[in-house]
Formats: structure tokens, C-alpha cells, sequence
């Protein structure tokens, strides 16, 4: 099933071939999030997995797990205080980035310590508008970003990305709302048809009212279908499924800004 997906994927042009070996990879974008995300704190971490998108078609994807640092935009950290009252702060300082499945989502993650530091019993994001994130330089880079492919994938680029993807319509928030769905599912184990079930109304709970009204019709089918290829298959799990969805969504609007920016490398 894994071979007959890419390669339907590959037949439509969304695939693209990897970079040079030793190069970094490329830049990548957060979607906006017009609202606060929740984050999961378990252990000694709170983290959320967001949407994302590559910013350059000629270098090679990320491996999975790949780090990456804030380039380009304001991620706003939301401390809820137990008496209700909120404080907001930058995230920079605390925010830590990983790759997922390529470049179509982002692992943010902060030390779990900052809700007894901040005195808060829950911890959101929120993503701003036209941020970017730079891969973390590593022993096996032998191929940098020079300042000046740095300078047009944040500035121009990510502008054109902003209209294209940022504000991809139903596709784009199709992908927001998964992406809720697949923060309150367990990360790991299978996940129960009532967990599904929550997990569905928590997204309806939290995402906000633009987001519910564009995407949802999405975000049903893509669970929907999943629901019916987790009860033919014990090998994937619903979340993992949902995912693949979300990863759908964004491919087309990415595809669409790749032509417009044209080969880059």
C-alpha cells in the first residue's frame, strides 16, 4: 500500500528528488495558526504537532526528526494561570523544532518546567504570520544556505507562500483542523473508537470558527476514510492515517507554490 501511495504521488508531480547529498535541507514554513493551539505536556516535555511546508523545492527534504530553529516570525507561548488569568510570552527563548514525515508538519516542543516557573495549569502556541524555520547546521552538512538564498526564502518567498499555502482555503485549513484531531490522539498506542470520538469534539472545541467552518468538510472525510481503513487493517493506526491526510492537503497547496517560485537550489 506504502509503494502504490508514493508512487501515485510521484506520477502527479508531487514528489520531487532529493538535493544534493550533504546539503542542508531546505527552509521550512509554519502555517499561521489564527489562534492559540494547545499543547500536550507529558513527562518533562508540552508539545503539539503543526502544519508546515517546504520553501524549497530544490533541496532535499528533511529526515524525520530533523532540528530547526525560529528564523523568521513570532511563536507566542499562552501561560492559563489557575485563576483564569493568561500570560503570553515570547516562545523563542524556550521552543524546540523537529521535522515530521518530511516537511509537511513540525514537533514543537518546550520544557514541561514552565508550568510550575509560569504558575499555569495549561500551555497553548500560537504561530504568527509568515514564520520560518532554518534547518539546525550539523556535522553532515557540507552544504550551507548561502546569506543571500537565507535572505530571498524569508522575504519574497515567504510571502508568496503566505498567499498560496498560508491562505490555501479549505486545503490549508482542511489541514489546521487535522492537525487538532491529531494532537489529542494518543501519540503512540491505538486509539479506542471513544478516543476518536473526543478527540474530534476537542478539535471542534478548540480550533477556531474560520478554521471549523473551511476545513471540517475535509478534516470528516479524511476521518471517515480513516475509520474505515482501521477497521480493514490492524498495521496503522487512526492517527497515523490521519496524518497521511493532513500531509495530502498540504502537498497540493506546496506544489502550487513550488511552480511559482520556480527551481531553486
Amino acid at each position: 500500500m506504502r509503494f502504490r501511495f508514493l508512487a501515485a504521488l510521484a506520477l502527479t508531480g508531487l514528489l520531487l528528488p532529493a538535493g544534493p547529498a550533504g546539503a542542508e535541507p531546505q527552509i521550512l514554513a509554519l502555517l499561521s495558526t489564527d489562534g492559540a493551539v494547545p499543547l500536550v505536556c507529558q513527562g518533562d516535555e508540552c508539545r503539539a504537532e503543526l502544519s508546515a511546508f517546504c520553501m524549497e523545492p530544490g533541496r532535499a527534504g528533511p529526515p524525520h526528526d530533523s532540528p530547526y530553529a525560529l528564523a523568521a516570525g513570532q511563536l507566542t507561548l499562552i501561560a492559563r494561570r489557575v485563576d483564569g488569568t493568561v500570560a503570553r510570552l515570547d516562545a523563542a527563548p524556550h521552543a524546540r523544532f523537529s521535522s515530521q514525515r518530511g516537511y509537511a508538519a513540525v514537533r514543537v516542543s518546550v520544557p514541561a518546567e514552565l508550568l510550575v516557573s509560569k504558575g499555569a495549569e495549561s500551555l497553548a502556541l500560537e504561530v504568527g504570520q509568515r514564520v520560518a524555520l532554518l534547518p539546525v547546521p550539523l556535522p553532515r552538512h557540507h552544504r550551507p544556505h548561502q546569506s543571500e538564498q537565507i535572505a530571498a526564502t524569508l522575504g519574497p518567498n515567504r510571502v508568496l507562500g503566505d498567499e498560496l499555502v498560508d491562505r490555501g482555503g479549505d486545503k490549508a485549513d482542511g489541514a489546521r483542523l487535522l492537525s487538532y484531531v491529531i494532537n489529542a490522539l494518543p501519540e503512540k498506542d491505538m486509539a479506542t473508537p471513544e478516543q476518536r470520538r473526543q478527540a474530534w469534539q476537542t478539535a471542534l472545541q478548540q480550533a477556531p470558527e474560520r478554521i471549523r467552518r473551511q476545513g471540517r468538510e475535509i478534516a470528516e472525510a479524511t476521518i471517515e476514510g480513516c475509520g474505515a481503513a482501521v477497521a480493514k487493517s490492524s498495521l496503522i493506526t487512526f492517527r497515523h492515517c490521519l496524518q497521511r491526510g493532513h500531509d495530502r492537503s498540504l502537498w497540493f497547496l506546496n506544489h502550487r507554490y513550488w511552480k511559482s517560485v520556480g527551481p531553486q537550489s
